[in-house]
């Protein structure tokens, strides 16, 4: 399956990684894939049962910064912990 590239920045506090762009298509070259520059035109809903999802991130970190994403920032307030 086909996979975005894309470039964004780790949490410190958490650890997660937060998508700022993506950069670039990693082509699966799989005819059974959609997405995939090598997927025949033929092949059409509503009969086509090929993939059409991106498989994980080809993660590529650009930027760290201290703390928790704002995710877990927003869930720990939720709980009454202290951000």
């Amino acid at each position: 399956m086909c996979r975005q590239i894309s470039d964004g920045c780790v949490s410190r506090g958490c650890g997660h990684y937060i998508q700022t762009t993506v950069v670039a298509i990693a082509d699966c070259q799989s005819s059974q894939c959609r997405l995939s520059s090598s997927h025949s035109p033929s092949c059409r809903a509503p009969h086509c049962r090929c993939n059409q999802t991106y498989g994980p991130d080809i993660e590529r970190t650009t930027n760290t910064k201290p703390g928790l994403c704002d995710q877990c920032q927003v869930s720990r307030m939720q709980h009454g912990l202290q951000a």
